[in-house]
């Protein structure tokens, strides 16, 4: 049997039974089909309803104030 891995290697679609396969995303199961290439286009599809995470963006501090958040530390 056959199975296959996206690049991005979120997905896999490997053989559960003799004639089922199974869909597993980022280490979760989430359907069984009938042979690889219904799964693969279900990962088509899934792909653009996940969100990919947003990044989150740093405050910048000036050194001022951090002199001065460390100087009450340790006082």
């Amino acid at each position: 049997m056959e199975s296959y891995v996206t690049p991005d290697r979120m997905y896999a679609v490997v053989p559960w039974t003799d004639k089922k396969f199974v869909l597993i995303y980022n280490g979760t199961q989430l359907e069984d089909f009938d042979s690889i290439d219904e799964a693969k286009e279900y990962i088509k599809k899934h792909k653009t309803k996940v969100k990919k995470p947003r990044r989150q963006r740093v405050k910048k501090t000036n050194s001022a104030s951090l002199m001065e958040f460390t100087d009450k530390k340790t006082k």
